[in-house]
This record gives C-alpha cells, structure tokens and sequence, in this order.
C-alpha cells in the first residue's frame, strides 16, 4: 500500500506542474495598430501637369532615343540618325501616355541621390508637355525590393516610381518603337 507521504508529495508534484505551466503559457499579444502615412496611395507623377506629352527624349545604357508629335504625321524621330524612319505610332504613343499614368510609390525618400543612382542618373528622360512646360526626370537604380526606382524631378527630392511604369518607358530604349518594314512581295 501507498503511504500517506507519497500521495502528499504526488499532489505538491502535480500542484507545483500546474502552477509552472500556468506561468509559462503565452501571454495574448494585443494588437498593435499600424502607422498610416498620408501617402499610402500612390500619386501620379505628373498630375499637376495639365496637356499631353508632345515630344520625349530618353537617354541610358549609351543610347537616346528622340521622338516629337508633329501634327497629322503623328510621332516621328528627332534625332539625326533616324530621321527620316518610320515610328510605330501605337508604342509611341502607349510610352507618352505612360508618363501621365506613373505613380509614384514614395514622394520623399531620405537619401542621397549619388547613393541610388541619380548622380550621375542610369536614365535621363526630358519631356515637353502641350503647354511648352518641360521637365527632366533622372531615373535611379530599382529598389532594393525590387518595386520601384529611385527618380528625381527637376532636381526635386529623390522619390520612388512604380517599376512596372517605369519599365514600360525605359524598353524604349530596348525595342525601340520602329516601325515594322514591309516585307518586300517575291518577283514573279
């Protein structure tokens, strides 16, 4: 038989196991509501500039590209070397409305334009809108996310554009917007 001793001790055992685990149970966190910035959605980047863009200059990766709306011939090369080349008038004109459609995704970033790739920029990008009214916009290395690039307008504070606009303008560089010859019909 059990002696009383033992079932005193088996009941001070399972008391003291009892008040460890109800002392190590994890405390309910509550919840911490997260700060808002006034800028959460993004803002245009150039939405205080009324008129479309008429003529766009992009130069990166030792190559420019020049092109300007000139009346009913629609969008044409400014540049010497292509002058007198057709542009594809829809990819021309998808780039210039791309522009008036790109966000940006921070307003103010807090660093140095050199430590991000603006001074000096990988991309220059000089626009004329309707109005005469031209801007230069400096195009950065992506961010470390990989959401954006660090851009400065006009020699403004650094910010951050979204990168799926912004890629969409910078592939003129890449494919740029000739268009496409006519394949010649074989001799009869």
């Amino acid at each position: 038989m059990i002696r009383r001793s033992t079932w005193i001790s088996l009941l001070v055992f399972a008391l003291l196991l009892g008040l460890a685990w109800y002392l190590n149970r994890p405390k309910p966190v509550e919840p911490v509501p997260t700060p808002t910035s006034e800028s959460e959605s993004p803002v245009a980047l150039f939405a205080d500039e009324s008129g479309e863009v008429t003529a766009l200059q992009i130069s990166g990766d030792s190559k420019t590209i020049s092109l300007a709306q000139e009346g009913n011939r629609g969008w044409v090369f400014t540049d010497d070397a292509d002058k007198d080349l057709p542009v594809d008038q829809s990819q021309a004109e998808s780039a210039a409305t791309q522009f008036k459609a790109l966000a940006l995704l921070e307003q103010k970033v807090i660093i140095a334009p050199q430590y991000v790739g603006l001074n000096p920029p990988l991309y220059t990008i000089t626009l004329q809108f309707a109005h005469e009214t031209e801007h230069t916009l400096l195009v950065g290395e992506q961010t470390p996310s990989g959401s954006g690039y660090y851009v400065q307008l006009d020699g403004g504070d650094v910010a951050i554009a979204d990168y799926y606009g912004m890629q969409a303008i910078l592939n003129l560089l890449v494919a740029s917007p000739y268009a496409p010859t006519p394949t010649p019909s074989p001799a009869p």
